[in-house]
């Protein structure tokens, strides 16, 4: 069984019960709970500190190469996260969706990929 196996489905959440953002960083926060999480309004800016907030307390690497590593990309516009399951399949949510296992190669040159992390 695969870590995530037992949270696909859970619906998108913009915050948690005391307010701090969760959205499409679910994954991450499922993987890595001792991160901090970090209050967000609804303006764009916020959204995008929370983000880098969030990228901040990572490691930044030069690829993605093991599960757990963390794809950020800017997808339609707005800013998302890929948690890497394999070189082939990766977990991330979307608005208005549930958490949802993606095929994707994490080898390919991703124009949209903006920075990887562990």
């Amino acid at each position: 069984m695969e870590f995530f196996d037992k949270y696909i489905g859970i619906k998108y959440r913009e915050t948690d019960d005391e307010g701090n953002y969760l959205g499409c960083l679910l994954p991450g926060y499922l993987l890595y709970p001792d991160k901090p999480k970090y209050k967000v309004d609804e303006s764009k800016f916020s959204l995008l500190f929370v983000m880098g907030k969030f990228a901040k307390v990572l490691a930044r690497i030069d690829k993605a190469e093991k599960f757990g590593d963390i794809i950020l990309l800017r997808q339609f516009g707005k800013f998302h996260i890929y948690v890497v399951i394999d070189s082939s399949k990766v977990v991330h949510i979307n608005k208005n969706s549930s958490l949802e296992y993606l095929n994707y190669d994490i080898n390919c040159k991703d124009p949209r990929i903006i920075g990887v992390f562990r």
